[in-house]
């Protein structure tokens, strides 16, 4: 008897550390705001292409998408020094950064009754945002993700340049595309020359055939043009037989460096190839020529 009642006891004692261990498992979610999508979750209705700007706030524990909770792709982890997301496939990205990628938009009020599965503190997450806000959903594998950095200078306005409208005058027929690959190859070449994708966009001719419209920064363009200019090209196809694009550079104070278009024709705009810094020494030579022979006159009137 005394055997059955330890046993029993012993029964009692393994249920009860049993149950405290599903207790401790789930406690509290983290506040660190971080969503994440399942791998084996539905994503087929996600066609669209999202951008947006990040915020990681990590005292609200809010991480947002051009002022949207995100539901990130599978095995996104956020690190708190420095506050950090890292997404699949070794992109990071940081407060400031534009990330570009497929997905779409859900209304907050409506994203439990979808069928995408989301792990993390949802209720929390939904709290950064007002109640009428949209939860940004990126693709659960994010295979086709860009991140473009933060510039720390002044960036340019952006805005249609004459030497773009010019190029696109020459191209005839097109739209604009979303074209996540493209957009991710511009911006690792850039990454790889040494220069950001201050923006970018892709237009598509009746041919099918998707041309790259870049935007470049660099912080020494003189430089840049000189090493590094020519790497970014080759690598986006620019100097292909059949390639077509536009890419026109600016320092980070917004100046004007160079700027150069394929036309279908296959022949060649460089509008403006020096830089802003040979511009004005250009300039300064051309009006002391006109201050020279503005002498030369008056002494030949006097």
């Amino acid at each position: 008897m005394k055997h059955l009642l330890f046993a029993a006891l012993l029964t009692v004692a393994f249920a009860a550390l049993a149950g405290g261990c599903d207790l401790r498992g789930a406690e509290e979610p983290s506040r660190d705001g971080l969503l994440t999508r399942s791998l084996d979750g539905d994503e087929g209705e996600m066609t669209a292409i999202l951008r947006g700007t990040l915020a990681l706030d990590p005292d609200r524990g809010c991480v947002l998408l051009s002022g949207m909770p995100v539901v990130w792709p599978a095995e996104t982890t956020l690190t708190a020094d420095p506050p950090e997301l890292r997404l699949p496939g070794g992109l990071t990205a940081r407060t400031g950064d534009t990330i570009t990628g497929g997905g779409g938009e859900v209304p907050a009020a409506a994203i439990r009754q979808t069928s995408i599965r989301v792990e993390g503190d949802l209720t929390s997450a939904l709290e950064c945002a007002p109640a009428e806000s949209k939860v940004a959903v990126l693709s659960a594998r994010g295979d086709q993700i860009t991140v473009s950095r933060a510039s720390y200078g002044v960036s340019p306005p952006f805005t249609l340049s004459s030497d773009r409208m010019r190029w696109q005058s020459e191209l005839g027929r097109f739209i604009e595309v979303s074209d996540p690959a493209l957009v991710r190859q511009v911006d690792e070449a850039a990454n790889a020359s040494g220069a950001r994708v201050f923006d970018i966009s892709v237009l598509a001719r009746s041919l099918g055939q998707h041309i790259p419209v870049v935007t470049l920064e660099s912080t020494d363009p003189a430089s840049y043009m000189k090493h590094d200019l020519r790497g970014f090209l080759d690598r986006i196809g620019y100097f292909e037989p059949d390639g077509l694009a536009f890419v026109e550079l600016f320092d980070e104070e917004g100046r004007f460096a160079w700027a150069a278009g394929r036309f279908p024709s296959g022949g060649m705009v460089h509008s403006r190839p020096r830089t802003w810094i040979n511009a004005v020494r250009l300039s300064t030579l051309s009006q002391s020529r006109r201050n020279h022979h503005r002498r030369a006159r008056l002494t030949e009137i006097a």
